[in-house]
């Protein structure tokens, strides 16, 4: 770290607690001197990481970035302060509302070419009903014109295949999602959810949605109407107005314009008129109505 950025971190923060050291860096716990606020100052031996991008704008998924240095070797960054709870389970409602809103969120992320590269448990918080994404020390910028990532991070488990040897893209990202949503819900993914989560972490990147919005319209799209058992019912309703107008004709009750009118009523509610309670009904009307004209 350069003498000017250290002296200007001691001179605006006070260190309060060592969060982690590694040979990659160390994270702390800091307070603002000024307005007391907590933040987070870390310290990573890497550069070409995209704080510098997420200090400009407004994403919805990680930390604020309040200062951001680099030099020929290491990146500093002071950042929000996030306080919530890490996940360790999750029920099934839960996972569709998260992964909405990391699909809304990645959107912005991948719109700008960062690629996260190291999604999993730990590094989601829920703040209240918030989901926010932290540690973007193994992120890059999207490069489409390199063959394959210049640093191969990520963690074992989580990361796609692709981030060993290949080009990580925004599809790493959503198989990294998928093994964590699935990983939370342990023995309560199923059905169709399951379907959308073995999707997003298919071996091959082609195979997989091929970005979140692909991804949200999957959880987002409503089940179709199965057709199939409502057109027996119409045509069941077209039989019962046959037998109606049968019966009365053969009882000497009607005219041309009773006739009429009973025919086009039938006909135009036999398209509402499709649940079994409904033609039940009308069929119990009808035997009411045989059986008080037999007893005449």
């Amino acid at each position: 770290m350069k003498e000017n950025v250290a002296e200007f971190l001691k001179f605006r923060y006070e260190k309060l607690k060592l969060l982690k050291r590694s040979e990659r860096g160390e994270v702390w716990l800091a307070q603002n001197r000024q307005g007391g606020d907590l933040v987070i100052i870390k310290r990573v031996a890497a550069i070409g990481l995209p704080y510098d991008v997420i200090k400009k704008f407004s994403f919805t998924l990680p930390a604020k970035v309040f200062y951001c240095a680099v030099d020929d070797s290491e990146t500093v960054i002071v950042e929000e302060f996030i306080q919530g709870e890490h996940l360790q389970t999750l029920t099934e409602p839960q996972a569709w509302t998260i992964l909405l809103q990391m699909c809304d969120g990645l959107k912005e992320l991948h719109e700008q070419g960062i690629i996260h590269r190291d999604i999993k448990p730990s590094n989601l918080i829920l703040q209240g009903e918030r989901i926010r994404l932290i540690d973007f020390d193994a992120a890059r910028i999207f490069k489409a014109d390199k063959d394959a990532d210049t640093n191969r991070l990520g963690t074992k488990g989580y990361a796609p295949p692709e981030q060993y040897g290949g080009q990580t893209d925004n599809r790493s990202d959503i198989y990294a999602l998928g093994v964590t949503i699935k990983i939370l819900l342990g023995e309560h993914c199923g059905g169709r959810l399951k379907n959308i989560l073995d999707k997003c972490t298919e071996y091959d990147p082609v195979n997989r949605f091929q970005d979140v919005d692909e991804l949200k319209d999957a959880l987002t799209i409503e089940d179709e109407p199965d057709l199939t058992e409502g057109e027996p019912r119409r045509l069941d309703l077209y039989f019962l107005a046959a037998r109606v107008i049968l019966f009365m004709i053969r009882r000497e009750f009607h005219t041309p314009l009773i006739v009429l009118m009973i025919v086009i009523v039938l006909l135009a509610t036999s398209q509402t008129l499709n649940s079994d309670e409904d033609f039940q009904e009308i069929q119990t009307e009808l035997a009411i109505i045989e059986e008080s004209k037999t007893g005449d």
